[in-house]
């Protein structure tokens, strides 16, 4: 969120540099950045881990799929402290990642974990986190879940998507192990972020299957209905991020699927706007050179950027407008991707633009953000920011059955 987690976390690392070997875990696109920030705030070295042969220095950073891999070899190291960055990744205790990474991490001496948002939707996302730092007080996944997630048994399995004893949750994690860190308090003068829902109009579009209609979603349509407003409000974003390049203002836009994101690149390079892109098929080494031609070449006018690929880890302050040419069911990434402008060293006011469809599942997608914001805000880890813009409530039912939320 760009609040200084990093020079934070090598804070903390140094102090106890006695316990080191230290290691750095983080997503692909942050190796350099932490590499860069361990020479400058702790004046030493430090080695990418790539391959087997590159374990052994006093100061390791590898990438959560690389350490995956190697998790055998990095529980032989015995690092003692270990930094893991955007730790939110960890949320679920099913996927191959956490199976391996959290023995390791509940091995070390001194654990720091970084996220803007430890859980981007529900409580449950916690427990993994929560079982790396704090191994007890719940004897069982099952336990945690019937306490704070508001358990059930559904079909004879429980359900952990809800949430429960908010209160209780936030007052144990603060007490325990959370240092959170607010803007207003740590950056008192960053300009403000003004956000506002721009609606386009689907006037001269022909509806089709999938598409939602009379304010209603067709159960597990969802994914379609996704795709078809993607493939509907191409136009009409391209009509709106036209009108704002007559503007001459340097802004970042966000989208979703590929459709998206590359009729935009291309609708500005028909322009002769001078631009960049990225999205998952951007190699890591080049999203940081890109990143910086954007940040200090002023001839670069836009960036086109994956919510998947470019919502963490980027620095883009040269830019004080913010567009979602798609919503995001993930409320977490959205504010992720906010805060690539509006974080240290912006120096504008940052105004963000969602543009929303009307007919289309955007406006039952709309009023979920803003109950899985309150559900995060009850815990004490979002504020419900979205709720200064107006929602329709509309299919409210339908979308919350698709997504489990209770």
């Amino acid at each position: 969120m760009g609040l200084g987690k990093t020079i934070q976390a090598l804070a903390i690392a140094k102090y106890y540099d006695s316990d080191w070997p230290l290691l750095v875990i983080c997503p692909a696109g942050l190796l350099h950045d932490w590499r860069e920030a361990i020479g400058l705030f702790l004046d030493a070295s430090s080695t990418i881990v790539r391959d087997s042969v590159d374990f052994g220095d006093k100061i390791s950073i590898i990438s959560n799929v690389m350490a995956t891999k190697y998790s055998d070899m990095i529980t032989a190291d015995n690092y003692k402290v270990i930094i893991v960055d955007e730790c939110h990744g960890l949320k679920s205790t099913k996927t191959q990642r956490t199976k391996a990474l959290l023995p390791i991490l509940q091995k070390s001496t001194r654990l720091i974990m970084c996220s803007g948002t430890p859980a981007v939707s529900r409580p449950v996302e916690l427990y993994p986190i929560i079982q790396a730092l704090h191994k007890g007080p719940f004897t069982s996944y099952n336990e945690y879940g019937m306490r704070y997630c508001n358990g059930r048994l559904v079909n004879g399995r429980y359900d952990f998507q809800g949430c429960s004893n908010a209160d209780e949750l936030s007052y144990f994690m603060e007490k325990e192990f959370m240092i959170r860190r607010r803007k207003e308090a740590v950056l008192s003068k960053l300009p403000k972020k003004n956000r506002k829902k721009i609606e386009l109009s689907l006037e001269n579009v022909e509806l089709t299957e999938g598409m939602v209609d009379n304010k209603t979603v067709i159960g597990n349509d969802v994914a379609l209905a996704y795709r078809k407003a993607c493939e509907v409000k191409v136009d009409p974003v391209l009509a709106y991020i036209n009108s704002l390049v007559e503007k001459e203002t340097k802004f970042l836009v966000f989208a979703h699927h590929k459709t998206m994101i590359d009729a935009i690149a291309e609708n500005i390079k028909s322009m002769n706007i001078k631009y960049m892109k990225i999205d998952g098929n951007v190699p890591v080494a080049k999203r940081k050179m890109l990143v910086d031609a954007f940040q200090k070449d002023d001839s670069y006018k836009v960036a086109v950027l994956s919510l998947t690929a470019a919502s963490t880890g980027l620095t883009l302050t040269a830019a004080s407008l913010v567009v979602f040419a798609e919503l995001f069911w993930n409320p977490g990434v959205l504010m992720q991707a906010e805060d690539r402008a509006h974080r240290i060293g912006q120096t504008k006011p940052v105004e963000v633009l969602y543009l929303v469809c009307e007919k289309t599942i955007d406006e039952i997608v709309w009023p979920y953000l803003l109950r899985k914001l309150s559900v995060l805000e009850k815990i004490g880890l979002s504020k419900n920011e979205l709720k200064q813009i107006k929602g329709q409530t509309t299919g409210q039912k339908a979308i919350d059955e698709y997504f489990n939320m209770k």
